[in-house]
């Protein structure tokens, strides 16, 4: 799921027994789902951000035994309709993606019937150009990623079959550097991440402990 100038998208999917190329919006104020212009190719798992007014969709699984695709598509919702942009360098499904400083970034994923991956790429609208970034600390499958003060943080995923980061990694675009500044209480994948700012004016205060009393 992605929001793109007040309306939230699904795209692609799993359906159960077969892969799914629609694409469905959701309206907040009608409280609606309707479907806009299908995918090109049908995908599981693909990477999903907004840029500039924008909706584009990387990668993403499309055979039978999970292996990724290295094509990326840009959904325009003024014409309703899709255009491929440069293949990433890459095919990859169950990646991470997110945008910082008008570029978009696609984390980690699945690169191989057999392999996760630590390779991580940088998606330039203004060239159409894809240049590889530094490999992250630790091959991960399924992160969340989000932007905070300027900086990548990808947390968790899966290294390999049954094993799960707790782990905390950040990105620093200007010194094309990762390191692992953290961990979470309990390893996970499949995970989603928002960076939320709240008003320096909020007072969080926990509550009395009451167990002891009569």
């Amino acid at each position: 799921l992605v929001m793109l100038d007040g309306f939230v998208y699904a795209v692609g999917g799993w359906e159960g027994r077969s892969r799914l190329a629609s694409v469905e919006c959701y309206n907040p104020h009608t409280n609606s789902w309707q479907f806009t212009q299908s995918v090109k190719m049908a995908v599981t798992s693909p990477a999903v951000v907004a840029l500039d007014g924008l909706l584009y969709v990387t990668g993403g699984a499309v055979l039978e035994d999970g292996d990724g695709t290295d094509i990326a598509q840009v959904y325009n919702p003024k014409t309703a309709a899709w255009t491929e942009i440069s293949p990433m360098q890459i095919a990859r499904s169950g990646s991470a993606a997110c945008t910082l400083k008008g570029k978009i970034y696609v984390i980690g994923g699945w690169h191989a019937s057999t392999e996760n991956t630590d390779k991580v790429e940088c998606y330039n609208p203004k060239t159409n150009q894809w240049t590889m970034c530094a490999p992250m600390k630790e091959r991960r499958y399924r992160p969340g990623a989000a932007v905070v003060d300027g900086k990548i943080y990808v947390l968790g995923g899966e290294e390999g079959w049954d094993r799960y980061h707790d782990t905390i990694e950040r990105y620093c675009d200007e010194t094309d550097a990762w390191e692992i500044v953290g961990e979470m209480p309990t390893s996970r994948s499949w995970l989603s991440c928002v960076s939320l700012q709240l008003r320096k004016d909020i007072c969080i205060s926990s509550c009395p402990d009451t167990s002891n009393s009569n």
